[in-house]
């Protein structure tokens, strides 16, 4: 009888919500072209867990493109992308400034304490670049963003605020293949420099039915400054841009952008079906059943 109350709680996990925000860019409900309310047709509210109606930033050179990107099948990415198919990249731009090419939008809900994120990118040359940054202003555009995590071409770089490079890992990927980023970020939880964050990012990982199952990270820093002083997650910024100045240039395809927080996050970012309430009750009750059958046996010994 000692044991109910233990059971009644871990049947009762089953039931309680385990995500507190999720956000989805696939731009599959967006129309081609210029993404920005400038564009007439182009449709408002699209995505999942914005608070601005369209993205923005004082530069019109990203573009919806038609296709979808598809992760590698080794990884086990199961999130299914439905609508048309599109996907955000920088297009034949002429432009001096080699550093960055950005839309950007507004959280509906800042993301706190450990957040997920993972983005699919193809880079078909060595100068392509593609990837997101955080918490940079909507509405102004300049040359030098903090807080990125970019492929360029093969290369992962994360920079950290205050434009500061914290990796540079090359050969991670390979030109005209769709690689998949799954980063997480626990802010503010270093325990070597108090308000850093200790972030992982995993280049085409084979996921599992627990994050605890992704092995080593492709980086890895328990105290990085990733986000500096901001303790939550509340701008997303798109990013497509070549190395290469001059005419004519093109970013990195961008597709199936998520990020969420709280205990069901991973399985938001990776579509790796989460823990069903079915599943613990069966495991629970093979467990009581187990402890009955022990209790009736010893019992039993005691009788002789």
């Amino acid at each position: 009888m000692k044991r109910l109350p233990l059971i009644v709680s871990v049947l009762s996990l089953g039931a309680l919500p385990l995500s507190a925000a999720v956000v989805i860019a696939d731009f599959n409900d967006l129309v081609l072209g210029d993404p920005r309310a400038t564009n007439l047709d182009q449709t408002p509210h699209s995505g999942t867990g914005f608070a601005d109606a369209y993205w923005a930033v004082n530069t019109g050179v990203p573009r919806i493109v038609a296709g979808d990107l598809t992760a590698p099948a080794a990884t086990n990415y199961a999130v299914v992308q439905s609508g048309n198919a599109r996907s955000f990249q920088s297009v034949n731009y002429n432009i001096a400034d080699a550093s960055d090419r950005r839309q950007a939008r507004t959280l509906s809900t800042a993301l706190e304490g450990v957040v997920w994120f993972s983005f699919l990118v193809h880079n078909a040359a060595a100068d392509h670049s593609g990837g997101l940054d955080f918490n940079v202003s909507t509405s102004t555009f300049t040359t030098s963003v903090a807080s990125r995590v970019v492929l360029e071409g093969t290369t992962l770089r994360v920079i950290n605020a205050g434009s500061a490079e914290a990796a540079s890992i090359a050969g991670v990927s390979t030109l005209g293949q769709t690689a998949l980023i799954v980063g997480r970020i626990a802010i503010g939880a270093s325990s070597v420099t108090a308000g850093n964050d200790v972030m992982s990012l995993w280049v085409n990982p084979v996921l599992t039915e627990s994050s605890v199952g992704l092995g080593a990270a492709t980086w890895h820093s328990n105290n990085t400054n990733f986000l500096g002083t901001a303790e939550s997650i509340s701008i997303l910024g798109l990013q497509s841009y070549s190395t290469l100045t001059g005419s004519g240039q093109n970013g990195g395809v961008l597709d199936s952008v998520r990020l969420a927080d709280g205990d069901a996050a991973y399985f938001h970012i990776t579509g790796i079906p989460e823990p069903s309430a079915a599943g613990v009750a069966a495991g629970v009750a093979v467990l009581f059943s187990v402890a009955t059958m022990r209790r009736r046996r010893g019992a039993g010994d005691g009788a002789c």
